[in-house]
């Protein structure tokens, strides 16, 4: 949870600054976070471990990675909507110019680019808000899948032995 956390106040942070390239934003906001998912993936798969006798397998060990990427997940699209369709409309309206000159360059109709961009400013934010979703839980997988092997060797036992 307070990975999501992390990830939208990395979001409102960095958009705080003034939006030239909206898309270098949601980039940096999102690509910025991931050594805290990497720690929090790992505490999880550490404390299981703990729970379960200081003995974890694998699919133990994903398990509790892939819990992590998906709360973080969800509840960084959660925030990421409500941030682009209530607080900050700026990145999407630059987007939608962006797109709109687009459109304008291949010679369409206007009346068919003001119906597009409507369509494209109506959709966005749920557009964004999955894209982000899936990615942080495919990633959180391949991260997952990583330290799930490196957590259930020995070595790393100091980090969860108790006195």
């Amino acid at each position: 949870m307070y990975t999501g956390l992390i990830f939208s106040a990395s979001l409102f942070l960095l958009s705080i600054a003034k939006v030239d390239n909206p898309e270098s934003t949601l980039n940096y906001a999102f690509l910025s976070c991931f050594p805290f998912l990497i720690l929090f993936i790992l505490l999880a798969m550490l404390n299981r471990r703990k729970e379960i006798g200081n003995h974890i397998d694998f699919s133990e060990a994903f398990k509790a990675g892939l819990g992590v990427s998906a709360v973080a997940g969800v509840i960084y699209a959660f925030c990421n909507y409500l941030y682009l369709k209530l607080l900050n409309h700026s990145i999407i309206n630059t987007m939608s110019d962006l797109f709109r000159n687009d459109l304008v360059k291949q010679n369409k109709s206007p009346e068919y680019i003001n119906e597009r961009v409507h369509q494209y400013l109506n959709n966005l934010p749920f557009t964004i808000a999955t894209y982000r979703l899936v990615t942080l839980i495919f990633i959180g997988g391949i991260l997952s899948i990583i330290l799930a092997l490196i957590v259930r060797r020995k070595h790393i036992e100091v980090l969860t032995e108790t006195e």
